[in-house]
């Protein structure tokens, strides 16, 4: 990450993870950008409290992504006034944009100049690789709308391959 950062051609003043929401205590970003620092230019700032998270918000991977927007307003602070400075907002999974989104308001509301997005994935599956024992496929989470209940199904399922199993979660 601190390679990718330092080899940008727009170079922010403020580095500025993803809050944890109020019962995480621990921020997932810290020893990352600790270390990454040792990449990027010695005048970013990592401001690891540069926005806050003062709402829960239940089932949110489970909403839409307009079910999303909704539930994530008003979910972020920042006590920070950030005098037109170019902040690049650093955040584990992009899924629908929602978290990164209200982010930005918050930020840019706030005074921030330009605010930048960095991800480390598009979304949660990348995180799990799984291969189809019976046709070699890619298997990837789904859901079952009926009843709510994920599994592993086979990229090919259901036109190609039947094969399915049980997430665990």
């Amino acid at each position: 990450m601190g390679r990718a950062i330092g080899s940008l051609d727009w170079t922010p003043e403020y580095i500025v993870p993803v809050p944890m929401k109020p019962s995480q205590a621990r921020n997932r970003f810290e020893q990352l950008l600790q270390f990454g620092a040792n990449h990027f230019d010695e005048d970013i700032e990592v401001a690891l409290d540069g926005l806050g998270c003062i709402k829960e918000i239940e089932n949110y991977k489970q909403k839409n992504p307009l079910e999303r927007a909704e539930a994530i307003k008003g979910a972020f602070t920042s006590d920070f006034t950030w005098n037109g400075a170019k902040i690049l907002l650093i955040d584990d999974v992009h899924t629908t944009g929602g978290t990164t989104n209200e982010c930005v308001r918050v930020l840019t509301a706030n005074g921030a100049g330009e605010v930048r997005v960095m991800t480390l994935a598009k979304d949660q599956r990348v995180f799990a690789r799984k291969t189809c024992p019976a046709c070699s496929r890619s298997m990837k989470i789904r859901v079952n709308h009926t009843t709510n209940v994920k599994f592993w199904g086979c990229s090919g399922y259901p036109t190609y391959c039947q094969n399915t199993e049980d997430s665990g979660t």
